[in-house]
């Protein structure tokens, strides 16, 4: 399994550059790939609210500008229907990381198969904190459009 980082803030990073595995800038590419340009949005998503209107994307360089995010988020008292299910992560989680385990290129999509940990802190969605360790499994897909930004976001997570 791939540990991508243990985020606070998010870090505006400019389009030709990728992190490696230990969070490091590494050097410039001509053009990220799409998997890059997932992962790296995938980073961004714990580091902030969670929110597809958080101002913080339009600077990335990664969204296309009609960027928008479905999903329903599967909790263990049901299914809550929410257009966008990771908003307030920052804010319900402290000690947070995500790792990938698996990341599947097909056409102009991305699925990544990640795990989300965080300690509940704050309240989230709803949720009182509970000072537990949290964990939440799922899978994102990206959808890119024609000049290779991100312009769909699908995410399905079950938390235990």
């Amino acid at each position: 399994m791939e540990q991508v980082a243990v985020l606070d803030r998010p870090q505006a990073i400019p389009a030709s550059h990728t992190h490696d595995v230990r969070g490091e800038l590494a050097a410039p590419t001509a053009t990220p790939s799409r998997k890059d340009t997932a992962r790296r949005a995938l980073l961004l998503w714990t580091g902030i609210d969670g929110s597809c209107r958080a101002p913080e994307l339009a600077a990335t360089g990664l969204f296309a500008p009609d960027f928008r995010c479905y999903g329903p988020t599967r909790t263990r008292m049901g299914l809550a229907a929410d257009t966008e299910p990771l908003a307030g992560l920052d804010r319900g989680f402290s000690e947070r990381s995500l790792s990938i385990s698996r990341m599947v290129e097909s056409g102009n999509r991305v699925i990544s198969y990640v795990r989300f940990t965080g300690r509940h802190t704050g309240e989230y969605q709803g949720y009182r904190p509970s000072g537990r360790l949290m964990q939440a499994d799922g899978y994102v897909v990206h959808l890119f459009n024609d000049e290779g930004l991100i312009a769909q976001e699908w995410s399905v997570f079950r938390w235990s």
